[in-house]
């Protein structure tokens, strides 16, 4: 497969491209200017700087590393606007209510973008929504307002957590952190109502037994892979809950090819839903690879105990992939399962093109209110992705090539046209 861009004679007209200038079409210039007053950012009619420069000198630009400076923003905002600012005149500008004017702004964008009617696909499901969070170190002079897993003074980081729908690939929610809070604290705003019939895709991470109950409780459903050692539980004959004997049920599987599942209950106490355990038996050689890579993680972190073994247990779930579910059979068959829990790469791949190619993870030695700008400048161009993904690809398609062409790839050829 041909992914260069020079190798198939292909030239972008980066000027045709909306998805640069439609800030515009989204905020007009009187909106903009408004936001920037009320906010704080811009007090005077006289100002230089205008909402919506600072704007766009914020979110526009795809900073190479750590080379957009204030000098280069300062350049940026002289080509593109006129306005003449020394950088120790535009640094003044960041503050709390630069920051709240950019906030605002991203709000307002992604409050628009996604009021537009998408028809929904035919599935058993209005929507397939997944939760994850990413984190991302940051210089220790900002440890004060994000600290980090770590809790130490000299380590920082911000951990940002989003919901998005899979079936149309759209942001549903996205919450900013400090990079200490946990996963399982993250509950996705009233952007995304529960009991409308979705699937919730859900990682170990987010891995919670009330979680799920609430989704349940709903109307709602949910698909996760299976967290060792915690309790899954089963009726005996006298119709009384007890915890299900994972070793023997793994056993009663032994030599039975790909998928089986069990009706199973999740929760606590008095709090349980029923659901099913549904069971892929994995190659040999799969298993053989797993048990020997846990050996060694196991052994490197535990140098005093050269002689560990593996209990029974752990060796058995090396030979399965386990997941948990309240779905019925007729929603998600045992086959299908995998197939829709493999929907989890798309976010793992926009994670890593945030960190790979937006450079949202090479923040040098800057104040907490730049970096927050920045930040939310970072936010608003990804809520443009998804146009200029499509714009790449209809350029390509237009060039009447058989190429395909994925998400990553087309943000490395933007990046490096744009540049």
């Amino acid at each position: 497969m041909i992914t260069n861009t020079e190798e198939i004679g292909l030239e972008l007209d980066l000027g045709s491209l909306s998805g640069l200038n439609s800030l515009i079409s989204l905020l007009s210039s009187v909106e903009v200017e408004k936001l920037a007053k009320s906010s704080g950012l811009v007090c005077r009619s006289s100002s230089l700087l205008t909402g919506a420069a600072f704007l766009r000198s914020q979110s526009e630009f795809i900073a190479c590393g750590l080379d957009w400076s204030l000098s280069d923003q300062c350049d940026y905002l002289a080509d593109n606007f006129g306005i003449e600012m020394t950088k120790q005149s535009l640094d003044k500008r960041f503050h709390t209510h630069s920051v709240s004017f950019m906030k605002t702004c991203y709000e307002l964008i992604f409050s628009k973008i996604f009021r537009k009617e998408v028809g929904l696909s035919k599935h058993t499901f209005s929507h397939v929504l997944l939760s994850d969070s990413t984190t991302i170190s940051l210089p220790s002079s900002l440890s004060t307002f994000y600290r980090s897993h770590s809790n130490k003074t000299s380590v920082s980081s911000v951990k940002i957590n989003q919901t998005i729908d899979l079936q149309q690939f759209r942001i549903m929610d996205l919450q900013i952190w400090e990079g200490c809070q946990s996963d399982n604290n993250y509950k996705p705003s009233k952007s995304v109502e529960w009991g409308t019939n979705n699937l919730w895709l859900k990682d170990l991470g987010f891995y919670s037994s009330q979680t799920f109950i609430e989704i349940d409780n709903a109307g709602d459903y949910f698909l996760s892979r299976y967290k060792t050692n915690t309790n899954l539980y089963i009726k005996n004959g006298d119709g009384k809950y007890e915890v299900l004997d994972l070793v023997k049920h793994l056993e009663s599987l032994s030599g039975k090819k790909g998928f089986s599942s069990r009706a199973i209950y999740i929760g606590a106490n008095k709090q349980k839903i029923s659901g099913r355990l549904i069971c892929e038996l994995v190659p040999d050689s799969v298993k053989e690879q797993r048990i020997a890579q846990y050996k060694a993680s196991y052994k490197k972190q535990n140098m005093s105990n050269p002689k560990w073994e593996m209990t029974t247990l752990k060796i058995l779930l090396c030979g399965y992939n386990l997941f948990i579910t309240n779905t019925t059979q007729e929603q998600i068959s045992d086959k299908l399962v995998l197939e829709v829990y493999a929907l989890r790469w798309q976010i793992e791949l926009l994670f890593k093109i945030w960190k790979s190619l937006l450079f949202m993870d090479q923040i040098g030695q800057i104040n907490v209110f730049r970096f927050e700008c920045f930040l939310y400048g970072r936010l608003i161009f990804l809520l443009l992705c998804t146009e200029i993904m499509a714009f790449v690809r209809t350029s390509i398609a237009d060039s009447e090539l058989d190429i395909e062409i994925s998400e990553w790839k087309t943000m490395k050829i933007l990046k490096k046209k744009c540049l």
